[in-house]
């Protein structure tokens, strides 16, 4: 499975939890590591994306809707990452996250924090409509595109040397 989020990835543990009881929400808790994943930019600074964070905004490609948007199921997800800093190393650039909400209809967070020497990243999608009428589109095209554009962040660390200490 962690083969598909990179290639150099290596499972390090995972855990499932409520597989029997469907009422309660089903997690899935994987830790990896990702050997050579950030790129190198000269000697003094690292830059990576989340990785499997890949959200896409095909579905709303459209610029404006004449009809709704009809689905099957609502839906909610939810994802917690927590990647450690290299040593040596220190947060030169981090996205501020972003927040939408329309009650009823969706609601998107993405919330990322430093702690000590770990970024921590969590995110969470709500779509509780399952039909968004024409009007209501522009809303819901935005927070999509914004979160599939979160997805394209970099996240850019720097080396701590004498003179950036």
């Amino acid at each position: 499975m962690v083969n598909r989020i990179h290639p150099n990835a290596r499972l390090i543990d995972y855990q499932i939890s409520n597989l029997k009881n469907l009422e309660e929400e089903v997690r899935l808790e994987v830790s990896y590591e990702i050997k050579d994943y950030a790129l190198k930019a000269g000697e003094d600074l690292m830059a990576f994306k989340l990785p499997e964070i890949n959200y896409s905004a095909f579905e709303v490609g459209r610029a404006i809707r004449n009809y709704p948007l009809d689905w099957n199921s609502r839906v909610m997800e939810s994802n917690r990452m927590k990647i450690i800093i290299p040593d040596g190393y220190r947060i030169y650039y981090l996205s501020a996250g972003i927040s939408f909400v329309q009650p009823d209809k969706f609601e998107y967070e993405a919330v990322f924090k430093e702690q000590g020497k770990e970024i921590i990243f969590n995110d969470h999608y709500t779509r509780g409509a399952i039909a968004l009428p024409p009007e209501e589109y522009a809303g819901y095209k935005q927070c999509i595109e914004t979160r599939a554009n979160l997805a394209k962040e970099w996240i850019v660390l720097e080396k701590v040397s004498e003179k950036n200490k």
